[in-house]
C-alpha cells in the first residue's frame, strides 16, 4: 500500500534486451548476470584481451563485435573528463546456450572468417582505421567465441 509500482510491461525483467555500459571493474559482474539470465544484453566493453573477463565475454557473445574508437566514449560525472586511450567494443551477450550455438553455427558457414577493417568500426561520427594490434584483438575475440563449447 502506498507504493507506486510501474506497469508490469515496463518492468526491466519483462524486456528481452538490456543495455549495459559497466565500469571496467564491474564487467565480470555483468557477465555473471548475463550468463545466468535469459535476457540478452548489449554491452559496451573495453577491448582488453588481458582482462580476466575477456574470454567469458567472447564466449557469451552472440553477435560480431562493433569496434568504437577511444574518442567515441567520454566518461561522465567527472570534473575534468579524461579520455581513455583504448578502443571499445559493442557486443550482444546471451545467457541462453541455444542462442549462442545458433550464432556460432551461422559463423561456421563462412569459410576462413577473419576480421578486416569494415564499416562496423566507428569513431565519433566517422569510420576510423584500427591498428593491426586492434584487429588481432578482435580476431582473438571472435576465435574464442567460435571455439566455445557452451
Amino acid at each position: 500500500r502506498g507504493h507506486a509500482h510501474p506497469p508490469r510491461t515496463l518492468h526491466p525483467k519483462n524486456k528481452r534486451t538490456l543495455f549495459a555500459f559497466p565500469q571496467p571493474n564491474q564487467v565480470d559482474h555483468l557477465l555473471r548476470l548475463a550468463q545466468s539470465s535469459a535476457n540478452e544484453r548489449i554491452a559496451l566493453l573495453p577491448l582488453w584481451p588481458a582482462a580476466p573477463w575477456f574470454n567469458k565475454a567472447a564466449q557469451l557473445s552472440v553477435s560480431l563485435s562493433h569496434l568504437l574508437s577511444p574518442d567515441a566514449i567520454t566518461p561522465s560525472h567527472q570534473y575534468a573528463p579524461s579520455r581513455p586511450n583504448w578502443e571499445w567494443i559493442g557486443v550482444r551477450l546471451s545467457g541462453r546456450r541455444s542462442t549462442r550455438l545458433t550464432f556460432r553455427r551461422g559463423l561456421e558457414h563462412v569459410s576462413a572468417y577473419t576480421i578486416a577493417p569494415t564499416a562496423n568500426m566507428l569513431g565519433p561520427g566517422r569510420p576510423f582505421g584500427p591498428s593491426p594490434k586492434t584487429l588481432k584483438y578482435l580476431q582473438h575475440f571472435l576465435d574464442i567465441a567460435l571455439q566455445a563449447k557452451f
